[in-house]
């Protein structure tokens, strides 16, 4: 039985992370972004989100937030989460799952910490920003 389930690869979709603006102590605040790179509609997106690490050897998680961003049109993008520089320290992980061609397909898109740094810009497809991104 289990050689007649399809596993499908998820492919084309990313998530990204822009710096919007520096507060005060130089800090920067980033948005994070759906992207679908694909040549077709994905339907009924939902992420999953949420934080974990050690800060100051004290263990720290986020809230699990869930965002429906419902139809993603071919190679277009949306901005969902605000991330705070508190939380930059952190494990963020965004687990994606979507509708395409019937099929409901899933990803698990994981920043470690250290990973969202200015120092690690490059453009980021189809929002044409510097940032940083998972595919």
């Amino acid at each position: 039985m289990n050689k007649d389930i399809e596993i499908k690869v998820v492919s084309d979709i990313a998530i990204a992370a822009i710096p919007s603006e520096v507060v005060e102590n130089g800090d920067v605040i980033w948005n994070i972004y759906f992207i679908n790179l694909k040549k077709s509609t994905v339907e009924n997106v939902l992420i999953n989100a949420r934080g974990e690490g050690v800060v100051d050897g004290e263990e720290k998680k986020t809230s699990t937030l869930r965002y429906f961003l419902g139809n993603m049109e071919a190679r277009s993008f949306k901005k969902f989460e605000l991330m705070l520089p508190e939380s930059i320290v952190l494990t963020n992980q965004y687990w994606v799952s979507f509708f395409e061609e019937g099929n409901m397909l899933d990803k698990k898109y994981i920043f470690p910490p250290g990973s969202i740094n200015s120092q690690l810009l490059k453009i980021v497809p189809i929002i044409n920003q510097l940032g940083v991104f998972l595919e």
